[in-house]
């Protein structure tokens, strides 16, 4: 009874904590309940300010769970333990598919399907021990096996952790090897999934010495299964009335040129129209999720002052079907119409190596991360909005319209029919993710303590965003990227995929940064100062694709209709001829500025200013609606680009 006491107030801490502190010690709590000890509170170690401190001589608002903690609270993914953290919420499409918010502030609100290509990057950090492994619009899911600690830093954080902790970081804190410590552990588990499938899981983790005081090995494997709790119930897809597209190009009055809609009245369904049902896919449960993952560790020690960590990760994340309801077809319910997967795999590996140079401690660490995500959902419901219809039918006013691509004679369409409704999307992301940093830090006795170091990140995102909703018998081709540009997947799309991007894009960032302790009344009042000077070179190539003038197009596979309204994210050289990748170069600064006072013991006042910073971007040049009766419509144009 005593330890579920100590654990629930250890919760009720979490979630009530106005700032970092109450929270790491309600997760100390949780420790200290699972021990044998007597309640007494043990300490939490963080090392968020690249130091390792007690969490309660920290100055910043940071939240600190323990993997006891975590293990309490029965968290092992992202979706399980982000509730547990004040001022920290997210938009979630689906596991590894979230925009983490922290203090309200966000920066990605594109779809899942154009992330890669389109989100703007993220201004909250994520990193795995050392290693940056953020990416727009869709956290790295990493399970929670084996972890010391998660540590969440409120605010902005610009001058130890750079481009993206605008808002805050999250990192992952994992168990590093043990010299001569033999021990294991596996731990198997079954439960019930509310109005849904079972779950299992599996786990086993194993720290080995082979030298003794040299070397020693720590492994772990995870496997996963959680049972889905939405349901794909049977449903039948056929057009109506009220759809868009169908006001739009099946007027029951005449069309308007000028407007490209109706002048008056609603839509008639064409006769022949194609309905589609889902009686292959209608299930229970639909939505299972699936994480298998190994890490493997090693400690060298070369001698009393110097070692090296090796740390290898794999994981793969599937998660079938979706995670959100229609409300209206009933409490977890869906109408589903093609099979919808994500596949996230990452593999990452990571190295430190501590040492002391003289009376200096020094750090080398670096990492190298690639994931990769592919995507398919089902986008039938797209064909109830206002150009759906274009798609996936002929005759009305859209024969009309694109008569003036196709040579057809105006007031000539074709007989009113619509073909299938059926419509996907298909997502390919590819992130590498290098990065190299030195840090030099002075003792953490000094009263005058400093720390230094450089900085070096190479992040660069592969793109093929796919959306095959028109239908070949509505006379759309096979489509192909633009001829004489560099691609990330230059091949032929399938019948039907009207749009597609096709983008390379990312940034390399250098930077110096260093901060500056001093005790002005030893142990009772200190002064911290801090900057980071940095350098981002934002590039960008590629292209993206429509299917805008390829209908009725008469094509082949060797030679794949490219849109005649296709944009480029390329400029062009002064002759009009050569295309030349986006290409920014940024350079800046940030501060931090904090003073903490201890006037008693156990009681701690601080007050901070810091500043942060996301990388840069090119801008598409859509989707911003500039009304008539404003003074900068047709006036003001979008920048190509946009600074840190």
């Amino acid at each position: 009874m005593k330890s579920n006491q100590t654990l629930s107030c250890a919760i009720l801490a979490i979630l009530a904590a106005p700032s970092g502190t109450a929270a790491a010690a309600a997760a100390a709590a949780g420790q200290a309940a699972g021990s044998s000890g007597g309640g007494e509170i043990a300490e939490v170690v963080v090392t968020a300010t690249r130091r390792s401190e007690s969490l309660q001589n920290v100055p910043i608002a940071i939240t600190a769970l323990t993997g006891e903690t975590l293990s309490q609270l029965n968290v092992q993914t992202f979706d399980d333990y982000f509730k547990y953290l004040p001022n920290m919420t997210t938009a979630s499409k689906g596991p590894g598919q979230n925009e983490v918010y922290m203090r309200g502030l966000s920066t990605t609100q594109s779809g899942g399907q154009v992330d890669g290509g389109l989100g703007s990057f993220p201004n909250v950090a994520v990193y795995l021990d050392d290693q940056s492994v953020q990416f727009p619009g869709r956290n790295l899911d990493i399970y929670l096996a084996d972890i010391e600690r998660i540590e969440v830093l409120e605010g902005p954080q610009g001058t130890l952790y750079g481009a993206g902790a605008q808002a805050g970081a999250v990192r992952y804190i994992t168990k590093k090897p043990k010299l001569n410590v033999t021990e294991g552990a596996a731990e198997a588990g079954y439960s019930i999934t509310a109005h849904g499938d079972p779950s299992t899981s599996l786990q086993a983790v194993i720290n080995l010495p082979l030298i003794t005081d040299r070397l020693a090995v720590r492994a772990v494997i995870y496997n996963e299964s959680r049972g889905g709790y939405i349901h794909n119930i049977p449903g039948t897809f056929s057009r109506q009335p009220s759809d868009g597209g169908i006001i739009q190009y099946f007027c029951n009055s005449s069309y308007d040129p000028l407007t490209g809609g109706c002048l008056s009245g609603a839509g008639t369904v064409p006769a022949n129209s194609v309905s589609i049902n889902n009686t292959n896919l209608v299930k229970s449960a639909y939505n299972p999720t699936v994480y298998k993952g190994i890490r493997v560790s090693a400690l060298y020690q070369f001698n009393e002052d110097w070692n090296l960590t090796l740390q290898q990760s794999y994981q793969s994340l599937e998660a079938d079907g979706v995670f959100s309801y229609a409300p209206a077809l009933g409490d977890l319910n869906v109408q589903q119409y093609n099979p919808s997967t994500n596949k996230d795999t990452f593999e990452d590996t990571a190295w430190t190596l501590n040492g002391r140079l003289g009376a200096l401690n020094a750090v080398y660490t670096g990492g190298y991360l690639v994931r990769r995500d592919d995507q398919v959902t089902d986008y039938t419901a797209y064909q109830r909005g206002l150009v759906g219809a274009y798609y996936t039918c002929i005759g009305g006013y859209s024969s009309y319209y694109h008569s003036h691509w196709t040579g057809k004679v105006p007031g000539t369409p074709d007989t009113p029919q619509c073909f299938s409704p059926s419509s996907t999307w298909h997502s390919i992301d590819r992130n590498t993710h290098e990065s190299h940093e030195i840090r030099v830090s002075t003792p953490d006795d000094w009263r005058v303590r400093a720390i230094g170091g450089l900085f070096y990140e190479n992040f660069k995102i592969g793109a093929s965003e796919n959306f095959l909703y028109g239908s070949p018998d509505a006379g759309f081709p096979q489509l192909g990227p633009l001829a004489g540009t560099t691609h990330f997947d230059p091949s032929v799309r399938p019948p039907g995929d009207t749009f597609f991007d096709d983008i390379i894009r990312g940034y390399r960032q250098k930077a110096v940064f260093g901060e500056l302790a001093w005790d002005v009344v030893p142990n009772v009042l200190t002064a911290t100062i801090g900057t980071r000077f940095y350098r981002m070179d934002n590039f960008e190539k590629g292209s993206k694709n429509s299917a805008y003038g390829c209908r009725y197009h008469v094509s082949t596979p060797a030679s794949p209709c490219v849109g005649l309204s296709t944009s480029l994210d390329l400029t062009k050289s002064v002759d009009g001829t050569t295309l030349i990748p986006l290409r920014t170069l940024i350079k800046g600064h940030k501060n931090r500025v904090n003073v903490s006072w201890k006037p008693v013991s156990g009681a701690m006042f601080y007050a901070t200013y810091s500043e942060g910073f996301r990388p840069g971007g090119f801008n598409r040049g859509q989707g911003v609606g500039i009304p008539q009766t404003s003074v900068c419509y047709q006036k003001c144009t979008i920048p190509l680009s946009y600074d840190t």
